[in-house]
């Protein structure tokens, strides 16, 4: 896996769109918000849109389990990624590593959009709106949390299962 995600980030950085496209698609790879980041600062929405659109919108995590059952949640390094399962803690209690998942949802998309693009943010929020992807979270909703209700209005038809009582009890309140 560091290697993928290495030539993915050489992909990212260097600007090949379609290199990093597959390589999200079809390998494993550990994403990590940089990514993210880079990819809409440099203005590739396609291979955003590959990492929602085959799941690929998580970032792992490493929780440690020691003897005390305390664990502490960090992001994986390649360098972790290659020492194995196990190592020791700072008393020399040999700990073991599980892996969890951090979901990157589009209410995290929308607010690094807002954050990072903002002379384009409108163009960009459209480009995701128009990938008509289903999600598991709620797609308006994730708009209307980021004060995008124009282009929700604008998609509450493509996005009608979205328009549920869930959503009207959320804007009622907010």
């Amino acid at each position: 896996m560091p290697f993928c995600t290495n030539v993915l980030r050489v992909a990212l950085n260097f600007k090949e769109e379609m290199i990093a496209s597959v390589l999200i698609a079809e390998y494993k790879i550990s994403l990590d918000e940089q990514m993210v980041i880079r990819a809409l600062k440099t203005d590739q929405m396609n291979f955003l849109y590959c990492c929602y659109a085959f799941n690929k919108n998580y970032t792992r995590l490493n929780s440690y389990v020691g003897e005390d059952k305390e664990s502490t949640e960090t992001e994986v390094s390649e360098e972790e990624d290659l020492r194995g399962i196990a190592k020791l803690d700072q008393n020399g209690i040999k700990i073991r590593r599980i892996s969890k998942y951090k979901t990157l949802p589009l209410d995290f998309l929308f607010k690094k959009v807002l954050e990072l693009c903002t002379e384009d943010f409108g163009s960009k929020i459209e480009k995701v709106a128009k990938w008509g992807i289903e999600y598991s979270e709620n797609f308006l909703q994730a708009l209307l949390l980021n004060r995008q209700d124009e282009i929700a209005c604008i998609y509450a038809t493509k996005y009608k299962d979205d328009a549920n009582i869930d959503l009207m009890v959320f804007t009622l309140k907010n």
